[in-house]
C-alpha cells in the first residue's frame, strides 16, 4: 500500500510553492532537472561548471535541497553541484515513500546515477541523507570518491528522549512547532524564512515513522574512501558523541569534528567542507 507523504493535496501544493519562491533566491544560476528513476521523478537543482568533478548534496528528512542555499555557491565554483529532493519529502520529487529497511536507497541512487551518467561522485549528506550516502558507500562503495556526513543517521541509535518530549508538543499548535524548533536548532540564531518553513512542512507533512537502521560494523568497516563526520554536541534527535566514536574506532582514517554549542542543524561549514573535497578531488 503506498503510504501517504502529504496530508492532503492543497497542503503539498502550499508546500511546494513556497518552495518554488525560496528557490527564486538560489545564489547562483542552475539549471532544474526532473529525472525519471526507479521511484519515480526526482527532482534536482544543478549548478557549476558540467567539466568541473560532480558533488551531490541529500538533505535530510522534513526538508528539499533549499538546505544547500547558503552553501552551494562556494561549492558550485569548482564542483559541478546536483541538489537532490529526496522521493517521500517535501520538495518536488514523486511523493513515494522509500523504505529504510533492505535496499530502496541505494537502488534509487544507483538509477539516479545511471540517469546522469555519473559513475561516482563526492557526496555530502545530512541527517537522513548522511544515511543515504552511507547506504550507497555500503552497497557500492565504488560510486562514492568522498563521503561528508553532517548529524547523520545510522552511526547511533536515535534518542528516543526526544520523541518523548516533542510528541505532546505537536498537537499544541503552533507554540508546539515553536519549542520543537527550538529543541531542534539549538542555539542558533535561524532566519525567519526557514522558521516559517517549518512550521508549514509540520503542518501539511507526515514525517518518517520508520525508524532508522543503524549500521553494522561489518558495513562501515568496508568503507575505505575519505570520510568527514560533524555533528553538534548538543544534538537532541542523535548522539553525536557515540556516532564519533564508533566512526574514530571503525575507521581510523574519517575525520570527526563535534561541534561545541550546537544541535541537530549544523550550519555555516560552507569552507571546512570545501577544504576537505578539495583535499579528496581527483
Amino acid at each position: 500500500m503506498k503510504k501517504q507523504v502529504f496530508k492532503t493535496p492543497a497542503g503539498q501544493q502550499i508546500i511546494q510553492k513556497y518552495y518554488l519562491d525560496l528557490l527564486n533566491n538560489w545564489p547562483v544560476d542552475y539549471q532544474m532537472q526532473s529525472i525519471s528513476t526507479n521511484q519515480g521523478k526526482t527532482n534536482i537543482i544543478i549548478s557549476g561548471d558540467p567539466t568541473n568533478p560532480p558533488l551531490l548534496l541529500l538533505h535530510g528528512t522534513s526538508s528539499n535541497s533549499a538546505t544547500w542555499m547558503g552553501d552551494v555557491a562556494q561549492w558550485s565554483q569548482k564542483y559541478r553541484v546536483f541538489a537532490v529532493d529526496i522521493p517521500g519529502e517535501p520538495g518536488l520529487s514523486a511523493p513515494v515513500r522509500l523504505k529504510l529497511a533492505g535496499n530502496a536507497f541505494s537502488d534509487w541512487l544507483n538509477s539516479l546515477f545511471e540517469e546522469l551518467s555519473i559513475s561516482a561522485t563526492h557526496v555530502v549528506g545530512m541527517s537522513l541523507g548522511g544515511w543515504a550516502a552511507l547506504k550507497l558507500a555500503t552497497t557500492s562503495p565504488s560510486k562514492i570518491k568522498s563521503i561528508v556526513l553532517i548529524a547523520s543517521s545510522g552511526l547511533a541509535p536515535a534518542k528516543m528522549s526526544f520523541l518523548f518530549k516533542a510528541f505532546p508538543l505537536f498537537f499544541l499548535g503552533n507554540w508546539g512547532l515553536k519549542k520543537i524548533n527550538q529543541m531542534v536548532y539549538g542555539n542558533l540564531n535561524m532566519p525567519q524564512e526557514a522558521i516559517d518553513f517549518s512550521h508549514l512542512i509540520a503542518k501539511n507533512f507526515i514525517p518518517v515513522a520508520e525508524p532508522v537502521p543503524v549500521f553494522s560494523n561489518d558495513e562501515l568497516c568496508q568503507l575505505n574512501m575519505p570520510i568527514l563526520y560533524i555533528g553538534g554536541k548538543e544534538d537532541v534527535l542523535l548522539n553525536t558523541s557515540k556516532s564519533a566514536e564508533r566512526l574514530t574506532n571503525l575507521l581510523p582514517h574519517a575525520k570527526v569534528i563535534q561541534l561545541a554549542n550546537t544541535g541537530h542543524v549544523v550550519i555555516n561549514q560552507t569552507q571546512t567542507i570545501l577544504d576537505f573535497l578539495d583535499k579528496t578531488k581527483k
